[in-house]
């Protein structure tokens, strides 16, 4: 069998072969590819320098775990960036971390919106759980409360927290220390709060009440296991 057709025919003598043609083709264009990408890279790097010989990039910042106050109705609250609330609704205020100083948050958030506002039905319905007697009782001691103070009158801001029983990732319970009339005492209130549908809500009465007398405002300590607001004592 002869190959007589084009493909494999001897290209003529003294002249380059069409297969070193396309060959030295095909290297031209790589070599216009190399030289465009090491353009760019040089660009970017040089973009990137900000004069002082060292690059930049661009770094996320983590959310500030820093205590900032806001006033609500007749109380002033604690706000954190990192541990919420994270989203405000009408009289209610969700979107709290799953982390311990999330339940605190939570737990005084809750308990003093109910406390200080009206029409809060909804928070009751959505942010409220536990035993129809212990709610019936915490709304009536939110009635109360309300009842007793004059129309001008503004609840302290809390001071400190500690737990009551150890944090679990499903159930916290914390004593608040709140001012009274007096320089040298606090009175230490209780809430309590439960881990359900991504938040945290208030359970009345889940683990009881904090001890009924005062405590003295020197033992609002590290020393006895609280934890300062920051900005409480202003």
């Amino acid at each position: 069998m002869s190959f007589t057709t084009p493909e494999f025919r001897r290209p003529p003598a003294g002249g380059p072969s069409r297969t070193a043609l396309v060959l030295v083709a095909v290297l031209a264009v790589l070599l216009a590819l190399i030289v465009a990408t090491i353009v760019v890279i040089s660009q970017r790097d040089t973009n990137d320098d900000d004069g002082s010989g060292t690059s930049t990039a661009t770094v996320t910042q983590a959310p500030s775990t820093a205590i900032t106050w806001q006033v609500v109705g007749r109380a002033e609250l604690p706000f954190s960036e990192a541990a919420g609330p994270r989203e405000l609704d009408g009289v209610s205020a969700y979107g709290f971390a799953h982390t311990e100083i999330g339940a605190v948050l939570a737990a005084w958030q809750i308990a003093l919106r109910l406390s200080v506002l009206s029409g809060t039905d909804d928070i009751y319905e959505r942010q409220v759980v536990g035993d129809r007697e212990a709610v019936d009782a915490f709304r009536v001691s939110v009635a109360d409360l309300q009842a007793s103070m004059e129309p001008d009158q503004r609840l302290p801001r809390v001071v400190a927290w500690r737990p009551a029983r150890p944090y679990s990732d499903y159930a916290a319970s914390t004593d608040f220390a709140v001012p009274t009339d007096s320089d040298d005492a606090v009175t230490v209130i209780r809430f309590s709060v439960v881990w359900i549908g991504g938040d945290w809500k208030l359970q009345p009465g889940l683990y009881g009440d904090a001890p009924a007398d005062d405590v003295p405002r020197a033992e609002i300590s590290a020393e006895g296991g609280w934890h300062l607001f920051e900005g409480a004592l202003q």
